[in-house]
């Protein structure tokens, strides 16, 4: 395992968003893990936005 060095805000937002006694490494995965999942659902929404828009202007 590779060891990064951050700032101490940063490290407190880590321990904030901990759940339990959950390592800083789990904690990092299951937030950017959240990140891409949002960002992949804004995605697929912005997609279907668009169909159902280009289904409207060709009827």
């Amino acid at each position: 395992m590779k060891t990064i060095e951050i700032s101490d805000e940063l490290y407190e937002d880590l321990l904030y968003l901990r759940e339990g006694d959950e390592a800083i490494s789990k904690t990092l995965e299951r937030e950017l893990m959240d990140s891409r999942v949002k960002a992949i659902t804004k995605r697929v929404n912005k997609e279907l936005d668009e169909v159902v828009k280009n289904s409207k202007s060709s009827a």
